[in-house]
């Protein structure tokens, strides 16, 4: 999905995808059944603004998963399906899958699905205003992708996650809460 990132919206801290090439995917991947293939769709669903199909089609993932046995599977298929919860305004109900999947992951020492559900919880909690907890996550998920030497891409969204969220900590300590941070390196 990441081919479809044109940019980053500092005021939800949601990437900006190209909603053609991203509904061209989904032409072109169709009906597909396999896992890969139901995630991708339900994550591009999500994306395009589809957020029923996207959810059905996540919580279908899920079972799928659970039937193969593969624990990296099952919690691929759970963060979708809380990426989904979280962009339906359902933040509560993303942070308590993601704070699942955070604890599941740390046991399996899956890294990258542990730092994706820590950078998913931060969203939640910055989208119902808890700043400290959603720095708290941003911090960790960007020392975790910064040791496992993750992709540039995924590092600088933590940081962009981390900066803005502290910069509205730190105005709603002083009560006047910024709609829109400013970045020194995306304005």
């Amino acid at each position: 999905m990441d081919e479809f990132v044109v940019g980053f919206d500092r005021t939800t801290l949601r990437p900006t995808l190209d909603l053609a090439k991203a509904r061209a995917r989904l032409a072109e991947i169709g009906q597909t059944r396999s896992m890969n293939g139901v995630l991708e769709r339900a994550k591009l669903l999500a994306a395009c603004g589809e957020l029923e199909q996207a959810a059905a089609l996540a919580a279908s993932a899920v079972v799928q998963a659970r039937t193969s046995g593969l624990r990296v599977e099952a919690l691929e298929a759970r963060l979708v399906r809380a990426s989904v919860a979280e962009a339906r305004g359902q933040a509560e109900r993303a942070i308590r899958e993601a704070s699942s999947i955070i604890d599941e992951a740390r046991r399996g020492d899956f890294v990258e699905p542990w730092a994706r559900a820590l950078q998913l919880r931060g969203i939640a909690h910055f989208e119902i205003e808890q700043w400290a907890e959603a720095v708290a996550d941003f911090e960790r998920a960007l020392a975790l992708r910064t040791d496992a030497e993750a992709p540039r891409h995924l590092i600088d969204e933590s940081e962009v996650s981390l900066l803005v969220a502290t910069d509205r900590m730190g105005h709603a300590d002083r009560g006047a809460v910024r709609r829109r941070a400013v970045h020194p390196l995306f304005g």
